[in-house]
């Protein structure tokens, strides 16, 4: 889950940084994918019961934290 959320976030970072705007689409498209596979393994686990404490997995100014909050 959290590899997940790192591409989405390296993928949206390549897209911030391209001037070209079909590249930036395909790019937050992927990682747009990349975040709801995410949401749909943390859904699976919390239903089958783990523990699931993601706001504790990355320090407070972690850009990873963000992505962490967006995924609940």
């Amino acid at each position: 889950m959290i590899l997940l959320l790192e591409t989405a976030a390296v993928l949206e970072r390549r897209a911030a940084g391209t001037t070209d705007p079909v590249q930036a689409a395909i790019l937050r498209r992927r990682a747009e994918k990349h975040s709801r596979e995410a949401r749909r393994l943390r859904d699976e686990l919390v239903a089958r019961g783990a523990p699931v404490a993601l706001d504790r997995i990355a320090a407070p100014t972690s850009p990873r934290r963000q992505m962490l909050r967006d995924v609940r």
